[in-house]
């Protein structure tokens, strides 16, 4: 595990030095400082290395900024040094320091973000490599900054739209769990004073909650036990997440929902490969290693082996199912107009428009089916465990 130290040290002037370091102990931190020919004078742990989600989302701030600042004829490394300084996050701030200082020393710049795979993944320093070779660094960090924008932007819309339906079947689970093992044993109890028979509906519920009681470690474990075996066995089973993945494909509202998102990031990417100076093949190959979702990930690499034995981009696509017509048609238009990156750029804005306005409109119908049968189910619960009361004044007198 990693963990971010604070240390103090004199450099050779005298001066007072204060910095951050990752680092797997003290003992490496200290070899570190005399290494860089430093007094140490104190090293303190700061906290744990981790890469957040709030870490991560700073990956946007950071490219932009970047970007924003070699626009501006700013060098690389004074411009790394501004974004150093104004950064409160002390994970990048032990990043940036390590990245300026090998800068400095002689690397390239796309060579260090590699030693940060969970930070900057390969299409990322790639397209920052290019721009080294091509003079076009500032190009392809805006490039790089809307792709991560607009990822950014969907996964946020999506999330949105998603929360209040789970809100409401968070609160659903929790009310009915309560009536059941909470207020349904107190009503059994004042049944069972009036010594009457109950309603079956009633006598049934009262069965139910019984039984669930009575099993409800078993039930847990049972569950925890065949949902550990299946994920067990998923993470060794490629054939088995194909096959799961070809099912969820046939789903009626979340066949759309998966075609249009992986459409999407596999135009999105190519489109963003292109625009930075790479090769068709090129970007394919950073869409395969990036893609998870098995299924796309077959149909994909069957479109790059007949690319590389010289079948055009839209012969390629035609004989592939999951790609709709849609496709072919701009595929087809962008190679015979020489214009194939502005194509790709359209096809991926147009299934991101897509595909948001396809979750908010499925969101908007499923709501209030769910606040329905959220009410069916509580109505229906207090009728059952109300439904002897209505009858007491015939069994009391």
């Amino acid at each position: 595990m990693n963990f971010i130290y604070k240390y103090l040290a004199i450099n050779t002037r005298g001066i007072l030095i204060e910095n951050y370091k990752i680092s797997h102990s003290k003992q490496e931190v200290f070899e570190y400082i005399l290494k860089n020919n430093l007094i140490p004078i104190s090293i303190k742990i700061r906290e744990i290395a981790l890469y957040t989600t709030k870490i991560l989302s700073y990956r946007l701030h950071f490219m932009y900024q970047l970007s924003v600042l070699l626009k501006s004829n700013i060098s690389l490394i004074q411009s790394l040094n501004i974004i150093q300084k104004e950064c409160h996050m002390s994970v990048w701030k032990c990043i940036l320091a390590e990245i300026i200082k090998r800068i400095n020393q002689g690397e390239a710049f796309s060579a260090t973000l590699k030693c940060y795979p969970k930070l900057f993944p390969e299409i990322i320093y790639r397209l920052i490599e290019i721009g080294e070779h091509t003079n076009s660094l500032e190009k392809n960090c805006q490039l790089i900054y809307q792709q991560l924008q607009q990822q950014q932007i969907l996964k946020q819309k999506i999330t949105k739209a998603l929360q209040y339906p789970c809100i409401i079947l968070i609160i659903a689970s929790i009310v009915v769990s309560l009536m059941l093992f909470f207020v349904l044993p107190e009503f059994k109890a004042i049944y069972q004073t009036f010594n009457a028979q109950l309603p079956i509906a009633t006598r049934l519920l009262i069965i139910i909650s019984d039984k669930i009681a009575d099993n409800a470690l078993y039930i847990v474990v049972t569950l925890v036990c065949i949902f550990w075996g299946y994920f067990i066995h998923r993470k060794y089973s490629p054939n088995l997440i194909k096959r799961e993945q070809k099912f969820i494909l046939h789903l009626p509202l979340l066949n759309k929902l998966i075609c249009w998102q992986q459409l999407y990031y596999f135009f999105q990417t190519l489109h963003i490969t292109q625009k930075s100076g790479l090769t068709l093949l090129e970007g394919f190959e950073y869409v395969l290693k990036t893609l998870k979702h098995p299924v796309y990930h077959d149909a994909i690499h069957s479109i790059y082996q007949k690319i590389q034995r010289g079948i055009s981009f839209s012969e390629s696509i035609k004989r592939e199912k999951l790609f709709p017509y849609l496709c072919l048609q701009f595929i087809t238009a962008g190679e015979l107009s020489g214009n194939l990156t502005l194509f790709l750029e359209k096809l991926a804005n147009w299934y991101q428009e897509n595909l948001l306005n396809y979750v908010n409109k499925k969101i908007k119908l499923i709501e209030p089916m769910l606040i329905l049968i959220l009410a069916v189910v509580i109505t229906g619960l207090l009728f059952t465990m109300y439904l002897p009361i209505f009858n007491l004044g015939n069994i009391i007198s």
